[in-house]
């Protein structure tokens, strides 16, 4: 297997349209296949790095900054957001506006739609517990729809006690509430990330993918 890149991009939307649209043109189904396999291993990747940042600062695995600081985007910091509810247990967002859509709209908003589907799931489950419910409703890449829509839950009642009391304070007796200073992440790191997953996965499916000629 050979894996050929040389792209020089801090653009993540634009590093996945590249890779998704050269990754469908070489191989059709197959290629499909194995960008959901990408996105997905994308996802938990930078869901168990943002874990593992919360629990070395001492914090709870819930909800609560599952999105913040440029983690989990959702959409790039670009994005114009609508919170209705922020808490432990439940998120609610509207994206009104999304530069990651803007790129996506003008290719194939298929390849869109492949990574809001695989991405949220598996990062916010990474992140927090594979208990956590995520839906993605309504997106801007959908004819008529005019924003996207995320709602995150994570029940106490639906995890035993030693997932509860990774999760949330009230759960831990030993738990002690601390002022802490979060890292953000950017783009030029997300690409990084995404890069790294894409040749494990490729490696694993046995294909090849030549991006030396950039975006």
């Amino acid at each position: 297997m050979t894996h050929q890149t040389s792209i020089e991009t801090t653009s993540f939307a634009e590093l996945y349209r590249s890779i998704a649209s050269a990754l469908v043109t070489q191989y059709g189904f197959q290629g499909k296949k194995t960008l959901r396999r990408c996105i997905r291993h994308y996802g938990t990747r930078l869901g168990q790095l943002r874990r593992e940042l919360l629990i070395r600062a001492g914090q709870k695995t819930n909800l609560k900054y599952v999105f913040d600081c440029g983690w989990g985007i959702p959409c790039g910091n670009g994005a114009v957001r609508e919170w209705t509810e922020r808490s432990e247990q439940q998120i609610r967002v509207n994206v009104l506006s999304c530069p990651f859509a803007r790129v996506w709209l003008e290719t194939d908003h298929e390849l869109g739609h492949a990574f809001c589907e695989e991405f949220y799931p598996a990062y916010v489950k990474a992140t927090t517990d594979p208990a956590t419910q995520v839906n993605v409703g309504k997106t801007l890449l959908n004819e008529g729809d005019e924003f996207c829509q995320f709602s995150c839950y994570l029940r106490p009642s639906n995890l035993d006690p030693q997932r509860r009391q990774v999760c949330f304070a009230e759960h831990d007796p030993l738990y002690q509430d601390r002022p802490w200073s979060d890292t953000s992440l950017g783009d030029a790191q997300r690409c990084a990330l995404f890069l790294e997953c894409i040749q494990q996965i490729l490696h694993e499916d046995g294909l090849t993918l030549d991006l030396t000629g950039g975006i």
